[in-house]
């Protein structure tokens, strides 16, 4: 699920069923949503996610988000989609 926020596409929830994950599925929601961005006419993507979910994280990161904030357990990650 995505939003519109201010100059960014916000990705609101992403998940993957267990059964399904480690097959590249997360990767190609992330690359999906990069290539709406584009389509719209953004320049960045955020979203945000639990400080406890280790591999989500990490996951992120790899793949080129920033973190950009905290707010308690929150993390806060940026990407360019350029």
């Amino acid at each position: 699920i995505v939003e519109e926020v201010d100059d960014s596409l916000k990705i609101a929830n992403i998940a993957v069923d267990p059964r399904f994950q480690g097959n590249g599925l997360g990767r190609g929601l992330l690359d999906f949503a990069k290539t709406e961005a584009r389509s719209r006419g953004y320049e960045k993507m955020i979203l945000a996610t639990h400080s406890a979910l280790d591999e989500n994280l990490s996951l992120y990161l790899h793949l080129g988000w920033a973190e950009v904030g905290r707010n308690g357990a929150i993390v806060q990650l940026s990407k360019s989609v350029g």
